[in-house]
């Protein structure tokens, strides 16, 4: 026969709950191991604390019962305890190449122009005042110098003697029958600024996929007097830096890659950009080349090195390549070209010995004004290039 059961009173249990026997355990441990430090037992105590909170004894398994693994190392819990802050986990490493490549060519901060003179020794130029856009009279201007001086805007750590390099011999070979010029865009979306000619969607500010409108128009215009020199060259229209800014370099590089394994007499490779210049509260300024009565933009060569630690045999080949380019540029446009920017990355330029960014114009500048220079650069350029054809 069943017995009923007899109730039995709930009295509150005598037991602490677990959680709280652990922080009175650790509130307990830090209040004594405080007052012990102050007696030169310093390190005694951190042994105990390493030991403590090893997850092997009763303490270290309250803690891993109740809070799960600690996210802190045992040396941060004993700076807890003596007085200090937790060191953060490190954070992941970012390759070298990637930094690299993540890294845009920017305009020198203004006023900042640091020009090595050629054989003239002579003084550096006055440095221009940058003027608002709003202003379109008074624009940001480059100032003359000698047809026979270098001008170079070093970024390096290098001591560069620009009339020596230009005395040996530049060392570049075209084939005349097949390609001999890449012209790529890593920042395919750039674009400048809008007008009524030339209004466009932009896809962020001041870039667009309207391949029309953006730099990739600018590498239509000097690979078109390019060929009408003789030059036979590749352009590639793709666009590298959309959706995603970051690894840009990387994927034009493989691409640049790609091409001269299919065209190996290519010897010259021309990352055509557009620049940009803001001032510290968003001001958008823009360059000025006054060519007789033609008004246009600059142009700015960029030149690697191997500054950053990464391998790139040609960087002086590179760098005399531009200042032959920049010497015929004085020759035949005056004011057109800014100073070359020696810069420590690499930007893909080891990919050849005549590998250069060219900046046509920047974010102040019209498409049309950018046009006009773009077409004076490949003008230039094509004397340069038509000279060491085979």
């Amino acid at each position: 026969m069943h017995q009923p059961r007899k109730s039995r009173a709930r009295y509150a249990p005598t037991g602490i709950p677990l959680a709280i026997k652990g922080l009175a355990i650790i509130f307990t441990l830090c209040l004594a191991f405080r007052l012990l430090a102050k007696t030169g037992a310093e390190e005694a105590l951190k042994k105990m604390m390493d030991k403590s909170f090893a997850g092997e004894n009763a303490a270290g398994k309250i803690l891993s019962f109740e809070l799960g693994p600690p996210r802190a190392l045992k040396s941060d819990i004993a700076a807890l305890v003596f007085g200090g802050t937790l060191t953060e986990e490190p954070a992941e490493e970012i390759p070298v190449e990637e930094a690299e490549a993540e890294t845009e060519p920017t305009a020198p901060p203004q006023p900042a122009w640091p020009y090595y003179t050629g054989p003239l020794s002579l003084p550096p130029p006055s440095k221009p005042q940058p003027s608002p856009l709003e202003t379109p009279d008074v624009v940001l201007k480059d100032p003359a110098y000698p047809e026979t001086a270098y001008a170079i805007n070093n970024r390096t750590a290098k001591a560069v003697d620009a009339a020596a390099l230009m005395k040996k011999p530049l060392g570049l070979k075209l084939d005349r029958e097949k390609p001999s010029v890449l012209i790529i865009h890593t920042h395919g979306s750039e674009a400048y600024l809008p007008d009524e000619k030339n209004p466009y969607v932009p896809s962020d500010p001041y870039r667009t996929q309207d391949k029309g409108k953006s730099v990739i128009r600018i590498g239509e215009e000097i690979v078109k007097v390019f060929e009408e020199a003789g030059i036979s060259c590749i352009h590639d229209k793709g666009i590298y830096d959309y959706p995603s800014y970051q690894g840009a370099y990387n994927r034009s590089y493989e691409a640049i890659e790609s091409y001269l394994k299919k065209y190996p007499t290519i010897r010259v490779v021309l990352d055509i950009h557009r620049d940009a210049l803001e001032g510290d509260d968003g001001t958008i300024y823009k360059t000025i080349a006054q060519i007789g009565d033609v008004t246009c933009a600059q142009v700015m060569m960029v030149v690697g090195t191997n500054d950053s630690g990464l391998k790139h045999p040609n960087w002086e080949q590179n760098l005399r390549f531009a200042l032959t380019l920049q010497e015929k540029m004085h020759e035949l446009y005056p004011t057109l070209a800014k100073p070359i920017e020696l810069s420590r990355f690499r930007y893909n330029q080891q990919a050849t010995p005549g590998s250069l960014i060219v900046e046509v114009g920047c974010t102040g500048n019209t498409l049309d004004e950018a046009l006009i220079a773009a077409r004076y650069f490949a003008d230039a350029a094509a004397q340069v290039l038509g000279g060491l054809m085979d």
